[in-house]
């Protein structure tokens, strides 16, 4: 907290922006309320759900990062793998309802119906 004193500091302690989910070796993952914005890496190439409000909001089956930016009318997922070697496919399960998707890029749709 650069510029900032033991009170300010204090009160963001007290009332932070950032909630770390989760900071494991298998997933590392914060949620920024202010943005409304949603980071994870997950580590393993097996199932792993992140948790946030007490339920699963983001599950991989591979090591990936995905980013989640959500708005009153849209949401942003985007995902990449950080080890550039995956060569099959990354499946992602997120507990959001959308009603379409505006743009993908090639090889990338739900798999289930949407909401």
């Amino acid at each position: 907290m650069p510029n900032r004193g033991a009170a300010q500091t204090a009160e963001y302690a007290d009332n932070p922006d950032i909630t770390i989910l989760e900071n494991s070796d298998t997933a590392q993952a914060v949620s920024d309320s202010t943005e409304n914005v949603v980071g994870v890496n997950f580590w393993t190439n097996s199932a792993k759900s992140i948790m946030k409000a007490g339920s699963n909001y983001v599950t991989s089956d591979k090591q990936a990062s995905v980013l989640i930016s959500k708005t009153a009318d849209q949401l942003e997922l985007v995902v990449s793998d950080p080890t550039q070697t995956n060569t099959g496919n990354i499946n992602l399960e997120l507990n959001e309802s959308v009603t379409s998707v505006l743009s993908a890029d090639a090889g990338n749709r739900p798999s289930h119906p949407l909401n």
